[in-house]
């Protein structure tokens, strides 16, 4: 436990928004050093979308993320294929939980008109449920799946480029109007 403490205490502070300090493969590597393999193997297979069945050897972490995840999901895509007057039943998870603050956040986003406000806010509620999840966890193996977890998110949002988003559109309209 106390390297756990003393390698979390170095780790640079995470803000939604603001600069990638390292990306999660370098923080997997540095974390390797202080981790079992089994512990850096979960760190490795941690994704940002859940997977199809978690896994048995799941932290509690984990399955509490997969499964607010999948619920979020779920919902997004029963409100959409609303909105479009199809059947979602397809598209539909099986979970095991229900998270009422879900039922806000699809709500709140119906009412955004730009996509990249809404993946803001979706990725802006994912991070306030990470925060949540750390209560508890301040100095521990969750804690650093949570870490990585925010790291993704962070990624995500350095990947995005203005005018590469431009250019999509751009090729898309064409596609659409030629």
């Amino acid at each position: 436990m106390a390297g756990f403490y003393y390698y979390i205490c170095s780790l640079p502070l995470l803000t939604f928004g603001e600069e990638l300090p390292m990306n999660s493969e370098i923080f997997i590597k540095n974390s390797s050093d202080w981790l079992t393999e089994s512990e850096t193997e979960r760190l490795e297979n941690l994704k940002i979308i859940p997977e199809e069945i978690v896994d048995e050897n799941s932290g509690s972490i984990e399955k509490n993320w997969y499964n607010w995840e999948t619920c979020l999901r779920n919902r997004l895509a029963d409100f959409r294929a609303g909105k479009l007057s199809r059947d979602a039943s397809e598209y539909i998870k099986e979970y095991p939980d229900y998270f009422s603050e879900v039922e806000s956040v699809v709500q709140e986003i119906t009412t955004i008109t730009n996509p990249l406000s809404v993946e803001k806010k979706l990725d802006t509620v994912r991070w306030k449920k990470l925060n949540d999840m750390e209560s508890g966890h301040e100095f521990d193996f969750e804690k650093l799946c949570i870490y990585k977890l925010k790291l993704m998110i962070l990624e995500k949002w350095m990947e995005r480029e203005e005018q590469r988003g431009f250019d999509n559109l751009d090729s898309i309209l064409k596609e659409i109007y030629i």
